[in-house]
């Protein structure tokens, strides 16, 4: 992917994460809903393929976003706008493996 595409994903989704937190506007500690990103995996990637790749895949925000990528060039409709909230319902539900550290 090219360096200013990603970029500018990156900002975009650092954007809409901030004006969907709640608690930036009105001061609460309430959670952002997660039914939209969950609804958007169940509508765009279920489409093509079962809910295990996503389940089983240990990927950062930089992943998901080379993920999405290739599935938009692969034929998956999804807006730039639900690749980011698909990006961040990812990012929280799902995790990278945390760093391996050697055995001595």
């Amino acid at each position: 992917m090219r360096e200013g595409c990603r970029l500018k994903l990156i900002l975009m989704m650092w954007l809409l994460r901030v004006a969907m937190m709640p608690e930036v506007v009105t001061g609460s500690t309430a959670q952002v809903d997660g039914d939209q990103g969950r609804d958007l995996v169940n509508r765009a990637c279920t489409s093509c393929h079962d809910l295990r790749p996503i389940q089983t895949s240990a990927k950062d925000a930089d992943g998901w976003i080379d993920t999405l990528n290739v599935m938009v060039e692969n034929g998956a409709e999804v807006s730039t706008i639900e690749q980011l909230i698909l990006v961040d319902y990812l990012c929280a539900t799902t995790a990278p493996y945390p760093t391996a550290r050697a055995v001595t």
